[in-house]
């Protein structure tokens, strides 16, 4: 059993296809279970008249909470019927990871508000409980004899007005026009919120179609482009903005609730500026987002000064 999780090991290599998977739902389930709890707790606070303005962000957990719930005994009934398949594996990992990334930036978010301190040991157990299954997801979710193409699930502090802080104030004084591209609705409303918080202008689509229409008719800092979404693939609006030379020179953050390096190393080579995981880190989001806007305009003063200079 794992000290830091409470976990029971992988499958031993070479057992059967459904003792692996009777093993991946004991362990993922166990976790899933205590975050539910998390968020029952949290639904009953929501009835009191004093956090009536975090009501709608408590809701929201809830609601993905049992996304999370239903998404497991899918992914589950799944397993069972088609053993180690390492592309079904991958897409499972995708698809429980999503509503994670929801639980936990409505739980981040209510955090550094600050004003809610009733909810607060609430909410840093939710977060760990939450940590316990992506690292039981990251653990069980494996392929034949225990290959993975994903990184390992770093276990992260939950995030508080001061752990913000230690960045540095927010230079307001130079917002970014920022385009965020999901179609996962919770994700693009905790994204449009966060950057928001932080002095951006920021417009949310949910596809790629959407996407292009928007970059076509109004300038933008920087995009945040999911990978997966139905119709044209991040990936695809990726190599559709750099073949543009009006769209070319526009940085691009690609996010995904996927692990796979392969595909990481897939959008660097596409010309993509960098790559964040779902669930966010906070603190990585912001550091990342702002290096990619500081070196946008350290390109446009360069270009500008060397203009100046042909004149």
């Amino acid at each position: 059993m794992s000290a830091a999780t409470g976990l029971e090991p992988r499958a031993v290599e070479g057992g059967s296809a459904a003792s692996w998977v009777e093993q991946a739902r004991q362990a993922i389930q166990a976790p899933i279970q205590r975050l539910a709890r998390d968020a029952a707790r949290l639904n009953l606070l929501r009835q009191d008249a004093d956090l009536a303005a975090q009501s709608g962000d408590l809701q929201a957990i809830c609601d993905a909470t049992a996304l999370l719930t239903a998404e497991f005994g899918r992914c589950m009934t799944l397993l069972a019927g088609s053993g180690r398949d390492e592309a079904l594996i991958a897409r499972l990992r995708h698809d429980l990871r999503t509503p994670l990334n929801a639980i936990r930036g409505y739980a981040e978010l209510l955090l550094e508000e600050g004003d809610a301190d009733a909810l607060r040991g609430h909410l840093r157990e939710l977060l760990a409980h939450s940590d316990d299954v992506l690292a039981a997801i990251a653990d069980q979710l494996i392929g034949e004899g225990g290959a993975t193409t994903g990184a390992a699930e770093p276990r992260r502090a939950p995030i508080e007005p001061v752990r913000l802080a230690a960045l540095g104030p927010v230079d307001r004084s130079q917002p970014g026009r920022i385009l965020v591209v999901d179609d996962n609705a919770a994700n693009r409303d905790v994204l449009s919120r966060r950057l928001a918080r932080e002095g951006h202008a920021v417009i949310a689509v949910e596809d790629g179609d959407g996407a292009l229409a928007r970059l076509a008719a109004q300038p933008f800092d920087l995009v945040l482009l999911d990978f997966e979404m139905p119709g044209l693939k991040g990936i695809e609006v990726l190599e559709r903005m750099k073949s543009q030379p009006g769209l070319a020179s526009i940085p691009v953050v690609m996010i995904s609730a996927g692990t796979d390096v392969r595909r990481i190393a897939s959008c660097l080579e596409c010309g993509a500026e960098d790559y964040v995981a779902k669930p966010f880190d906070p603190i990585v989001l912001r550091a990342r987002i702002g290096a990619c806007l500081e070196k946008k305009r350290l390109r446009e003063r360069s270009t500008i000064g060397s203009n100046g200079l042909a004149t």
